[in-house]
């Protein structure tokens, strides 16, 4: 996909919500708490806006990631909005991650750059959490001076989580209110980020990728592992893409 210059974050974040408002008000969300009235009881809330990292676009290309599922209520008592998610990711220290993200780490180091960067952890059989946290560790760090995850944009398919959920695991949350509307939004959220790659996380994806990025012209986009399935945390394995792993 032909892509002028990257708009600056300030106006990626004002879109964004433009796009977010309009969906809480046709789908009847608190905008500030995130909980939809009409869901009784109201068990769940809207968890967050989308992470758009610093410097998305700005390296060799615009990356969006889309996860499965949120995981977890991060910010009880109202919707976790853009710059709180930004330094929840962004700024956290790259040997704290959690698997998911730490894989997400090596995926935004493959496909935004430079190649040389991804070549030094190409075939480096650790996890990628394990190569984090002994390389900030270590007398030398081998990574990069920039964090590849300033370079990303990061979403979820499903979008709600139960009030108060701490745990990140499980699959109770994996539903919708209005379908139909939660897959405008995403659409929408594309069109407006403009990526020039597109990689779900997750096997499943392969069953709805192209629904969700719908009939316009789309980026060039995977369906890869879920950087925190056992046997696939290397970073070789989390950029590959479902279809050629091998059969289990």
């Amino acid at each position: 996909m032909s892509r002028a210059v990257a708009p600056v974050l300030h106006e990626l974040r004002a879109r964004l919500k433009e796009r977010y408002l309009r969906f809480f008000r046709e789908i009847g969300v608190d905008h500030e708490i995130g909980v939809c009235h009409a869901w009784h009881p109201a068990r769940r809330k809207f968890a967050t806006y989308p992470y758009v990292g610093s410097e998305y676009g700005n390296g060799d290309a615009a990356l969006l990631v889309v996860g499965w599922d949120i995981g977890s209520d991060e910010t009880p008592g109202r919707i976790q909005d853009f710059e709180s998610r930004r330094r929840a990711i962004e700024c956290k220290p790259v040997d704290q991650h959690n698997p998911h993200i730490a894989g997400t780490y090596f995926t935004a180091l493959k496909y935004t750059g430079p190649a040389s960067d991804w070549e030094t952890f190409e075939d480096d059989h650790r996890t990628c959490q394990r190569i984090l946290k002994d390389e900030v560790s270590s007398v030398v760090p081998g990574l990069p001076p920039m964090n590849p995850l300033s370079r990303i944009a990061l979403t979820n398919f499903y979008k709600w989580v139960t009030v108060g959920r701490t745990k990140k695991g499980g699959g109770t949350d994996r539903i919708h209110f209005n379908r139909d509307l939660e897959i405008e939004l995403f659409r929408d959220e594309v069109r407006i980020l403009e990526p020039d790659v597109v990689v779900f996380q997750s096997a499943t994806f392969r069953f709805l990728f192209e629904e969700l990025l719908g009939p316009s012209a789309a980026p060039k986009s995977h369906v890869l592992k879920h950087p925190s399935v056992r046997g696939y945390k290397q970073p070789k394995e989390i950029v590959r893409p479902v279809d050629e792993h091998p059969p289990i």
